[in-house]
Order: structure tokens, then sequence, then C-alpha cells
């Protein structure tokens, strides 16, 4: 199943390189738009143009849909082709079934006829309104695919249907991803499951119904809570006969909260359904994830309900799973049973990122619960935020951002490490990061501490305290800096007029800025533009270049870098450097003549061919010539300079 989650992505690069129309216009337009790069287009329109192409573009089309309301007037968007459709954000972009229009769902994905799979990305889409019945085949009722479908940081509300009151997988393969799945109802006909449908078809003909095709669904660092459904209220995985194999579910560090079921009848012809999970068919995965207060309605009474199942479904604990009470048979490593997850709100709100979430307290056990070796501790939440937060993960789709604390080497402070919720019993104790231990104070519901810490570092603390609601551990990060570290000076480079000051520099764990004054005395005189460095890196090689020097001159330098921890600066030991010299023009010599020859010679005349290399001094010449060594005759003077170089005459 990861392999698919795998390939699905790796559709998703290349689309980065197809072509890409933008919407124009919230107004549901329909009709033939026949300049869809012009950006006047609907989105039905762009859709519509997608799924008229002669053949599917490859790698898929992708279609952006700006911030803005969307009401849809006449009914669903269908996709037939593979394509991608990204918004500008759940927060932003809503794409709805208008009340004023054509009722249905919003989207729809499915193969054409007799064409293949399309593979579609919908993300950044805030998607609601939509239904599904009799009039249109039952299943989904804001999205449907049987298709290969990513939904990704979507916001699915509002929808009702049959099955799947928001999101049904039909026979399909699907991602949902970083998304929110809530306040979907499927209370109408068979009212099967309210957030997520997954669904696999059996082949019935005359003679009876054989095993079909499977559904497969993923659903990873997403929320689904306050669903309802008359049998999942969740998540819910079935066919009509049973599909080879079974469907497959993995719910990988999500949230499945406050879903419920609700089977007023009972009894031996509808069995009573599932709150949180229901597996009719295949297997439901769980891992990393928390499912929490989902319940079911039986006969007007109230029954917890995280987890159900019948038929041939079943369901499997990957591990590191937390549940409010125990029907999922959660008991694999680092599975929690009969855990309150500590949420910091009711219900899902704006922790963050482009759809709400259920936030752990600090106090939470879901909080530093799954270690690094576990697989699934790796990516991001729901909202973005890298996994891990320190050293170990958190359950559920949030990934908590421990408090983090300021401090500076050798100074003591006093900080407030956590709240507690009830009375509480004792002093709680506070274990530093540093191996120091001390004990709190405690001001109503406030927990502080007081420390000093010696040495600069990113230290990670606990605080643990008991209290009338039970027992408590919170978690807290301190960033300790201290004066930058400057070392390794030295100058390179050096030129006449130019010349680069290297060195090493370690901010800290604060903001520092650094500068190099320079001069001809340790007074310097000179500075270079200062520069900073972020105080969340390490010792890093820094190089800044001197210009507009003197030559043949020794010059002062020093690196003076400015923290928090030290506002008057810290200075590097003083070192020196020297510019170049000039070249020296070479000292004038005497004339320099060679290769000496005839050129041609007469009856009464003779030309004579030389090189003369002045040797940098002003030079003349004359030509002796006669019948023996004593000539006895010249050429007239002639005057040639000091060119430098050699001369050809």
């Amino acid at each position: 199943m990861i392999v698919a989650v795998a390939l699905m992505l790796a559709w998703l690069a290349a689309s980065a390189q197809a072509a890409t129309y933008t919407v124009g216009t919230t107004e549901d337009l329909t009709g033939t738009c026949k300049e869809p790069a012009a950006g006047k287009c609907s989105l039905r329109q762009l859709i519509e143009y997608e799924d008229k192409l002669a053949k599917a573009p490859e790698p898929a089309d992708v279609i952006m849909v700006p911030k803005g309301e969307y009401k849809l007037l006449g009914g669903e968007l269908v996709i037939t082709r593979s394509l991608s459709i990204e918004g500008a954000g759940a927060r932003s972009t809503h794409v709805e079934i208008s009340t004023q229009g054509k009722a249905g769902r919003v989207f729809a994905v499915r193969s054409p006829d007799g064409g293949s799979v399309p593979s579609v990305s919908i993300s950044g889409l805030e998607i609601s309104g939509g239904t599904a019945g009799e009039s249109n085949g039952y299943f989904g009722g804001d999205v449907y695919s049987s298709g290969n479908l990513v939904l990704d940081e979507d916001w699915i509300t509002e929808g009702i249907a049959s099955s799947g009151g928001g999101v049904s997988n039909d026979t399909g393969t699907m991602n949902v991803v970083r998304s929110l799945v809530s306040d979907n109802h499927a209370s109408t006909g068979g009212g099967d499951s309210g957030g997520i449908q997954d669904h696999g078809s059996a082949v019935c003909k005359d003679d009876g119904c054989e095993p079909g095709k499977k559904g497969v669904l993923v659903v990873e660092d997403s929320t689904v809570a306050d669903n309802d459904a008359r049998l999942g209220g969740g998540i819910f995985s079935w066919s009509e006969e049973g599909v080879e194999d079974g469907n497959e579910v993995e719910v990988i560090d999500s949230t499945i909260d406050e879903n419920r079921a609700q089977n007023e009848t009972g009894g031996a012809e509808r069995e009573p359904g599932g709150g949180g999970l229901l597996a009719s068919d295949g297997t439901i995965r769980v891992a990393g994830s928390i499912v929490s207060y989902n319940y079911k309605i039986v006969d007007e009474e109230y029954e917890t309900s995280n987890c159900a199942t019948s038929g041939s479904g079943s369901i499997a604990s990957l591990g590191y799973n937390l549940e409010t009470g125990s029907e999922c048979p959660f008991t694999a490593t680092g599975d929690l049973e009969n855990t309150g997850p500590e949420f910091s709100s009711a219900e899902p709100q704006n922790n963050g990122g482009e759809t709400n979430t259920l936030a752990p307290e600090p106090t939470s056990p879901a909080v530093d619960a799954i270690p690094t070796s576990f697989s699934y501790c790796r990516g991001t939440d729901q909202r973005g935020i890298s996994r891990p937060q320190g050293t170990v993960c958190d359950i559920g789709a949030v990934e908590l951002v421990p408090l983090t604390i300021n401090a500076t080497k050798g100074k003591k402070f006093t900080a407030q490490l956590a709240t507690a919720h009830c009375s509480i019993s004792g002093t709680p104790t506070i274990e530093w990061g540093d191996g120091k231990k001390s004990n709190a104070t405690v001001k109503e519901f406030s927990i502080e501490g007081s420390h000093t810490y010696e040495e600069v570092g990113i230290y990670n603390g606990t605080v643990s305290w008991e209290d009338d609601c039970g027992i408590h551990k919170s978690h807290f990060k301190v960033l300790v800096a201290g004066p930058p570290v400057v070392s390794e000076v030295k100058s390179s480079g050096v030129a006449e007029t130019t010349a680069k000051v290297e060195f090493e520099l370690n901010p800290a764990n604060s903001e520092t800025t650094y500068e190099v004054e320079y001069g001809l005395t340790e007074s310097y005189g000179q500075k270079s533009a200062a520069a900073k460095l972020s105080g969340s890196a390490g010792p890093t090689h820094e190089t800044v270049a001197l210009s507009g020097l003197k030559a043949d001159t020794t010059y002062h330098y020093r690196v003076v870098a400015t923290n928090e921890a030290a506002p008057s600066g810290v200075h590097s030991e003083d070192h020196t450097f020297a510019t170049a010299k000039p070249p020296e023009e070479p000292a004038p010599g005497p004339p320099i003549v060679s290769n000496v020859h005839v050129v041609s010679v007469t009856a009464t005349s003779a030309t004579v061919g030389f090189t003369i290399n002045p040797n940098g001094s002003e030079t003349t010449y004359v030509i002796d010539y006669g019948p023996t060594t004593a000539y006895g005759q010249e050429t007239e003077r002639v005057d040639i300079g000091a060119t430098p170089g050699e001369q050809s005459l």
C-alpha cells in the first residue's frame, strides 16, 4: 500500500512540468471555453476542456484555482482525465454546491467509457455541500472516485450521501493526506458511512456474484471528526459480496474523533455499527493514530464505539496507537488503550496550517510517544510541521511544537513550564535536560521553575506532577545562548589592493552580527559591511572580502561578533597581512643586437638585417662596413628610442 502512495506522488511530481491553466472567474460558466490559457475560463469549463481532449496529456495538466467562493450551479464536476487541481488553500478557496442550482456531489472522478483509469490530485480546497442519493448513484456526497485520487490539504465537509457522506472510494485507489473530513452525514438510504467510504464491488451475473475489484485507501496525517452515519460514522470498509483478498485500508498518523453511528433498529437485520472505524470487508490497519470518543446509539442508548467489525472485516494495529476505549484491537507495541488524548479543544480548530486540527496538550500521553525507529515517525503532520519535533514523534495528526524557552549561559532565569487544569498535589519535579533536577514553584495552576545553564546548547526538559485529574508530564525546550565564538581567523588571497579574511563563527543560539575591523594600526579605523548569521546555524565558515587597500602595506585586522549575550561584541585576536608590492620595472642595460644577416647583395649595394633590443634605454645605431674588419665606413646614425622588447630592422 505504501508503494501505491509513492507511485501517486511520483505522478504528481511529473505534473509540475505539464501545461498549467488558471481559473479566471468564480462564476460557474458553462459551454466551450475557446482559449483555456487566457485565464478567463470557469473551473467547470477547464475540467470539461480536459475531459474532451482526444488524448490525455502526459504528464497531466494542472488547473490552478485562485482564492474565492466557487458556487456550482450545474451540479457535480466530472473528471475523466488525469489532472491536478490546485487551490490557494482550504481556508481561502471554497468549492461548493449552490443551493440555488442543481443538486449533486462536488467532484466525481471516473474512467471514460472504454478509457484508462485517471490519476487525479485535488489539493488546497474546501469542498462542501454535495449530496449523493438515488438520482446520482448513492456514493460520495462531496467527492466520489473510482480512479486514482489524492486529496491533499483539503477540507471535505457538509456532504450528505447514502454511503460516504464526505468521500467515497469506489473500487479505486485513494490517498487522503493532510486533510480534514468533518461534519458529513450518511442518513439516507443505507446510511452506510459518514466520513469516508472504501468500497469493493462484486461482479454479479444471473447465476450469482463473484469477488470483484477492491478499494484501496490510505488516510495519512489527517483528521476525520464529527461525521455520522447509521453504520460507520468515521471510516467504513465494505463490499456487497466480498472482494478477492479484501479491501485495503491504512490509517497512518491520523486522528479519528467523535464520529457517530446510529442504528435505531438493531437486531439481526442490521448489526449495530462502529462510530470510528468499521470493517466488514478487508482489513483496516492503523499506525501512530488517535481513535477517540467515537460512539454509537442503539435503541437510544449511547455506547463507546471506536472500532467495530462484521462479516469478513478486521482491524489490526501496526503500533503506537491511542484509544479512549478498548474496542479496537490495539495491543501492539506502544499502543495505549483506555487513554484520553488531552486535546486542547473539544472540536477541530485553527492550530496553523490550511485545515483545522485537534492538537494535544503538552501533557497529553500522545506527545513524545513514538520513537524515531518506528517507520511512520517521519514526514510532516497535518499542518506541514516536520516530524519529529525533538527526539521522538507524537501520536495523531498533530506534532506538538514544544514550549521553547530562551536562556543565557551562566545567567539564572525563571519561566512558566506548564499549566495544570486541576488542583496540584505535592511538588512538581523538573528535569532540566543537563543532568540536573529541581522542584517547581506552583502559583495556582501555573508551574514555574528557575535554573542556570553552564553551557551553551539546546536542552530538552520535562516537568512532572500529579493533580486531581491524574499524573502528568510536560515537555519543554531551552535554547541556551552565549557569546559568539570566533576561531581560526586567517587572511587569504592577499593582492595589491584586495584581501580576504576567513574565520569560523558559532552564533551560540542567538542571531549574531559580524564584521571585520582593519587599518594600519591596532586602532583599525575601517570596517567591512556588517552581516548576520541565524542563531540556529551551527559553526559556519565565513569569508569577508576587503578592497581599496594600499599596495605594499601592512594591515592589522580582527573579527568582531555581537549577539544578545554579548552586546559589546566579541573580538578575535589582532592579526596582520601585508599587501603585495607593485611589479618592479627592469633596470636599463646595454642594447642587445642579434640575428644579424645579409638580406641581399648587388654589384654596388648590400642590405643587412638584424634585431635590436633597446633594453630600457634610448638607443641609436650605425652599421660599420668595409673590405676588412677595420671597416672604415659607417651608415648614418639612426635613433630608435627606448621601446622595450626586440625590434627587427
